[in-house]
This record gives C-alpha cells, sequence and structure tokens, in this order.
C-alpha cells in the first residue's frame, strides 16, 4: 500500500486511528529512568516522611548490594557509599534497623505511613502508589492499580475528543487552511513526500475527518512525517499533563498514517524560528500540536508552552 508516494508496512494496528487501537497498556514508565536521581538532586530526602526515605534507600542499598561486586560499575558503587552516608550519618540508622526496612514491603511502609503521619502526606502516598516498589525499587514500573486508572481516565479521554472533534465546522476548518495559504503562498501541497525526505523545512498534516492540523518543522521533513506515522505513543504520555483527563488534546503520534489526507510542506533552512507564529494562524480548537512552537528551554519554559483544550463543560 502506497501513501503520498511512500510504501506503508504492514502494522498489528491497522493505518487509522481506532479506540481499539488507541492504548497500549505499558508498566514501564517513559518519564522516569530513575528515582534515585531525582531523589538525591532535589534532596527529597529532607522533605519526605523520615519512615519513608529510610525504607526506600535500605531497599536501594540491598539492591546495589545483591550486584556482584565485580559486575558492579562506578556509578552503582558510589550510590551504595552515598546511601550509607546518608543512613548513618543523616538519619542515624543503625545496622539492625537497615535490616528490618529491608524485610518489609511496600504495603508494610504504607502502614507504617498511615499510623505515624498526618494529611499533609496524603499527596505524596497517591504519587508513590503510582510505582509498582516491590517489583522494582528504581521506580521504572507502574502499579498495576495505577495502569487500571490511567486506562480509563485516557478513554474517557479519547471519547471527550471524538465528540469535541463532532461540534467542529469542516467549512470553517476548511476556510482557515485556505486563508493561511493566501497568506503563505510558500507552503505547497505535495501528493508525493518521497521528493522530501531529506528537505529542511516546515510541514502541515491535515486529518479532514476530525478537522485538525499538526504544524511542525524538521531538517528532514519527509523523515519526520514518516515518524509520526510509524511512532506509537507511551501509555504514560496520552494524557498531557498527566491526569488531564478533561483537557489533554490526543497526542498527534496517535494518529495513523492513512488518517493524514493532506500535507503541506515550505521548504526552508530556517527552522524553528517561526513553527509558533504558524501555530497561531489556527484557531486552536483545529491545531493538534500540544505544545507551542520552538525548542523549550529548560523545563519551566516547556510548562509555558504547554496546550490544552476544554473538552467538558463546568457542571
Amino acid at each position: 500500500m502506497e501513501h503520498f508516494g511512500l510504501r506503508l508496512n504492514r502494522r498489528k494496528e491497522g493505518h487509522f486511528l481506532t479506540k481499539e487501537n488507541y492504548a497500549r497498556i505499558n508498566k514501564r514508565s517513559s518519564l522516569i529512568k530513575d528515582q534515585f536521581d531525582d531523589f538525591v538532586l532535589f534532596d527529597k530526602h529532607k522533605k519526605l516522611p523520615n519512615e519513608w526515605s529510610i525504607w526506600y534507600l535500605s531497599k536501594l542499598l540491598f539492591h546495589y548490594e545483591e550486584i556482584e561486586s565485580k559486575k558492579r560499575n562506578k556509578l552503582e558503587q558510589k550510590r551504595i557509599l552515598f546511601i550509607k552516608d546518608l543512613l548513618f550519618n543523616y538519619f542515624h540508622t543503625t545496622e539492625e534497623e537497615i535490616q528490618n526496612y529491608q524485610k518489609m514491603n511496600f504495603d508494610d511502609i504504607i502502614k507504617l505511613l498511615d499510623e505515624n503521619q498526618t494529611n499533609e502526606y496524603k499527596e505524596f502516598i497517591t504519587h508513590i502508589h503510582m510505582y509498582d516498589w516491590d517489583y522494582d525499587i528504581l521506580g521504572r514500573y507502574y502499579s498495576d492499580s495505577w495502569c487500571q486508572k490511567q486506562f480509563v481516565d485516557v478513554m474517557e479521554n479519547f471519547d471527550l475528543n471524538m465528540e469535541f472533534f463532532k461540534q467542529l465546522d469542516h467549512k470553517e476548518f476548511e476556510n482557515e487552511i485556505k486563508t493561511f495559504q493566501k497568506k503563505n503562498p510558500h507552503f505547497i501541497e505535495i501528493s508525493d513526500l518521497g521528493h522530501y525526505l531529506e528537505s529542511p523545512g516546515y510541514y502541515i498534516m491535515v486529518i479532514d475527518q476530525y478537522k485538525q492540523l499538526y504544524i511542525g518543522t524538521s531538517s528532514q521533513m519527509g523523515i519526520r512525517i514518516k515518524a509520526h506515522w510509524n511512532a506509537i505513543k507511551p501509555f504514560d504520555r496520552l494524557l498531557f499533563p498527566m491526569g488531564s483527563v478533561d483537557q489533554s488534546i490526543i497526542p498527534f503520534d496517535s494518529y495513523r498514517a492513512l488518517d493524514t489526507t493532506r500535507i503541506f510542506i515550505y521548504e526552508t533552512k530556517d527552522t524553528f524560528h517561526v513553527e509558533d507564529e504558524l501555530i497561531n494562524q489556527f484557531s486552536p480548537k483545529f491545531v493538534a500540536n500540544r505544545m507551542a512552537g520552538g525548542i523549550p528551554k529548560g523545563l519551566l519554559h516547556a510548562i509555558t508552552m504547554m496546550k490544552s483544550r476544554k473538552l467538558k463543560d463546568d457542571d
């Protein structure tokens, strides 16, 4: 099968977005590679319940010491020394106490926290329930309960977006595209993407069925567009930000190749400079971008670039 002059490989999920192929439950986190770095870099051990920090560090110590010394890398060895320093010199924990904490599972430490802490730690306890600590103390896997809730939320968000699309007017959508073309004649509609695989510039992918479009920029436009078609959005990134059921825009990489009905491109070496200006020429309701155009300059800047839409009326 060919699409815009390119051969499409067979995909188990098919080449159109459907509710059935939208979400794949995956316990592996795509957002956090190692909770230890976050714990240390932000001095979280100074802000969290002592019982949790001691349990977490004791379990980490056991995890790293279980690795055969010959197979331990330098980073893992440094972590052992750092953890011991925290446990013995900051928390003044004894060897016996460390061993007792190492015998405790996640449910045990939660019971201890519930007994000893006040309401100020409720949010923290809710957060740590996201992860399967008994399976992986590094916090790289989500709990089954979190995955089940995420799936329900993702499916509700999908339905809300589909209802949102139904309310959009296709004539208005088409008029905005025509107005954009008149204002930006350097954008041309193409039928064969193969001629532009390594061309730099800006591109617009149009999904007429849902009255949505996506504006991007790349030093290799055709290859980047193919990457959109072949991508599978990680399960924990389907809502953006996480938990935003009523406002999260469907990630563009969740659409399949045959959902794209038109492509417009503007060849130029001056990439990444006017992406946001192009995005802002369309009504937000028609734009599938979840971020403003441009390259984020740090986490705080990235947060300000996030886009959302109101999918449900306030009760």
